[in-house]
């Protein structure tokens, strides 16, 4: 067994003809040289040279052969594929380009998504200023309206008090004017005003023709009085009461009109009390005559 294992070595790795390597490898145990070579069955080149019977140094011949050739093969592929292997480069280079170029715009648009984050919050912050200056021009035009409306007379109001008859609109006008005259009256700030200083006077005039208007009214109405065929409570509760109101306004806006016509009102009804009292005593006096004429013709 051993001198054919010995056989087999020295084909697969060459013999020495030297009688000391010959007397040495006497020396050489080959215990466990069977495992060793069952258990390169499973390797692909130790299986194969043991399969084939080639010998080591020509196996490691056409091994470098097949590498040098292979070699050559891959460097021809190479210098072929030298052109592809350019235009890639030329393709990556420009890849490079563009991906610097999208790096820059990307960049960019960050700087502007920058300042459009920095517009929008002064945008943000100028509408804020201005819902508020709107809501300042509100109050103050709900209160400059409500100003000019407690000042200004309309000309249908103007019209009504000094030329129109007088009757239940002429009253709602005269407390309309009552109202604004107060007004105008009552705060000092509102005397200040530059616009009060336009609309003030006709305002007084339209005072002074309804304080006119007004006296003569009640003048008449006390005239009417004086009269014989008057019944004084039919007048006093259809026409005094039903324009007492121009006696208010008196009272407010005239107080000498309004004292002088008390005082008129005032005469007026002593004028009157004193010819009903001459009246019935007149009546009384004659009827007590006439009884005694009777009694005594009886």
């Amino acid at each position: 067994m051993h001198a054919v294992t010995r056989r087999r070595f020295e084909e697969l790795f060459g013999s020495n003809s030297d009688s000391d390597d010959d007397a040495a490898s006497d020396d050489i145990s080959l215990d466990g040289l069977d495992e060793e070579l069952n258990g390169g069955e499973n390797d692909y080149e130790v299986a194969y040279i043991l399969a084939t019977g080639i010998k080591q140094k020509d196996y490691i011949r056409g091994l470098d052969y097949s590498m040098r050739l292979n070699e050559q093969n891959y460097i021809k592929d190479y210098i072929g594929e030298n052109d592809n292997f350019l235009l890639l480069h030329a393709k990556i280079e420009d890849c490079d380009l563009v991906f610097t170029e999208i790096a820059s715009i990307l960049s960019e648009f960050e700087a502007e998504i920058g300042l459009l984050s920095s517009e929008i919050r002064n945008l943000r912050e100028g509408s804020t200023a201005i819902g508020m200056k709107l809501r300042n021009r509100k109050v103050l035009e709900a209160r400059l309206a409500k100003f000019i409306e407690e000042i200004v007379a309309s000309p249908r109001m103007v019209d009504t008090i000094i030329d129109g008859e007088v009757n239940e609109e002429y009253l709602k006008n005269l407390e309309v004017l009552s109202k604004k005259l107060k007004f105008v009256e009552v705060d000092l700030m509102i005397n200040a005003s530059m616009a009060l200083k336009d609309v003030k006077p006709e305002l007084e005039r339209l005072k002074q023709k309804a304080v006119a208007k007004a006296s003569q009214f009640i003048i008449e109405m006390f005239k009417g009085l004086t009269n014989s065929n008057s019944n004084i409570q039919i007048m006093q509760e259809n026409v005094l009461l039903k324009y007492k109101y121009f006696i208010t306004f008196l009272k407010e806006h005239d107080r000498g009109t309004y004292n002088n016509i008390c005082k008129g009102y005032v005469d007026t009804r002593n004028k009157v009390d004193s010819c009903l009292v001459h009246v019935h005593y007149n009546f009384i006096h004659c009827t007590f005559f006439n009884c005694v004429i009777v009694l005594l013709r009886c």
